[in-house]
């Protein structure tokens, strides 16, 4: 019994002298049949990766051309933008009227504002400075204020029609209410002159008297 169970051990254990290339065989060598369809399996993944790759190249190389014709347009679009701008703002300016220092005097004006607003609530100290720059500006930049209103009108015209057509009638009115204003005391000083005459005469009528006739002359 122990000589079979020592015979089994030394079976088990790799004989050192037996040949290398059996060995290897016998471990995970692959058979002679096998190697066409492992050549075949490696070669296909082989494939299907280079198209993968191939693809996300493709993709990539399209996202790119995307972002870069997207960054001309919209460069050329801001750069138009930018010359349309300045000329515009160029065209709008007098020549005549140096833009220093009197721009200066356009922000003092609005600084002005400001300390007038200081203490009064938010809507007043948000309008004052804007209205005493405005007002500055007019004072300073007499042509060139008259140029950007005008084209500030006819941008509102051309763009916002409705709107434009609401503020003249606006305008309008409030120029009728300031003429009527104006017009009511000289209406109400020949109404109360008309009055006065009226009675004059009735008090005339009554009593005989010359009411016409001056002090002086009476007391003559």
């Amino acid at each position: 019994m122990l000589h079979i169970i020592t015979k089994l051990n030394c079976e088990s254990h790799r004989k050192f002298y037996n040949d290398e290339s059996e060995v290897n065989a016998a471990v995970g060598e692959p058979k002679e049949q096998q190697l066409p369809k492992l050549v075949k399996d490696e070669l296909s993944a082989e494939s299907f990766l280079e198209s993968k790759i191939r693809i996300a190249r493709e993709e990539l190389l399209k996202c790119l051309e995307a972002s870069k014709k997207t960054y001309i347009d919209k460069s050329n679009e801001y750069f138009h933008t930018e010359r349309e701008v300045l000329s515009t703002v160029s065209s709008l300016h007098d020549k005549r009227e140096q833009l220093f220092p009197d721009a200066l005097y356009v922000l003092t004006g609005g600084l002005l504002g400001s300390v007038f607003a200081r203490k009064r609530n938010l809507l007043v100290r948000i309008l004052a400075p804007f209205a005493c720059g405005l007002i500055s500006f007019r004072i300073f930049f007499p042509s060139t204020s008259k140029n950007v209103f005008g084209f500030v009108d006819n941008v509102e015209k051309t763009n916002f029609s409705s709107v434009y057509e609401k503020q003249t009638e606006l305008i309008n009115k409030t120029e009728d209410l300031i003429k009527k204003a104006t017009e009511l005391p000289e209406d109400g000083s020949k109404e109360v002159t008309s009055l006065f005459e009226k009675a004059k005469k009735l008090i005339g009528d009554y009593t005989g008297l010359n009411v016409d006739q001056s002090i002086t002359e009476k007391k003559k």
